[in-house]
């Protein structure tokens, strides 16, 4: 599933290959843990492949710099310190380092949804579990009943975590 989401495939064409409901799919991506998790550990190789072809190209902007600074030429070195800049603030921009875990992401949905500051507080067990089944309450909400209903409406329930 998380890699139908990450070869660019829209929700419904992976949900239809998966034979359940688009809102199923969706409720799943944006309130399941594990789902989640899957999802920004995918996001995050696919982020460090890019990062190492942008490595490579470092080099040859930094040549293209100093080039330019001895004979400067239109566009070139613009287009080099756009490389730079992109190499230094790209991961955080595009948010390549976000929580793998589905317990630290729980833990993030209840500091969120209660405003704590999380380098003060930390939420007990029995917190974390009551934000864990609400979580996965809302990732296994049932679609409208205006939507399609010969497709299932599978759950999916922590222990199916390993298999995804």
């Amino acid at each position: 599933m998380v890699e139908l989401l990450l070869a660019g495939m829209k929700n419904a064409e992976v949900a239809k290959e998966l034979g359940i409901h688009r809102v199923t799919l969706s409720n799943w991506c944006l309130h399941h843990p594990g789902v989640i998790a899957a999802l920004n550990a995918g996001r995050q190789a696919l982020w460090s492949t890019s990062q190492d072809r942008l490595r490579a190209l470092m080099f040859q902007a930094m040549d293209a710099i100093g080039e330019d600074l001895a004979s400067p030429g239109p566009g070139r070195a613009k287009l080099a310190l756009e490389l730079v800049k992109l190499g230094r603030y790209g991961a955080e921009a595009r948010g390549a380092h976000r929580p793998l875990e589905p317990e630290v992401i729980v833990e993030d949905a209840y500091t969120a949804n209660h405003e704590r500051e999380r380098a003060s507080w930390s939420p007990s067990e029995e917190q974390r579990s009551v934000t864990a089944d609400e979580l996965l309450r809302l990732a296994n909400e049932p679609p409208a009943p205006d939507d399609d209903p010969d497709l299932p409406k599978e759950p999916l329930g922590p222990s199916r975590l390993a298999d995804d």
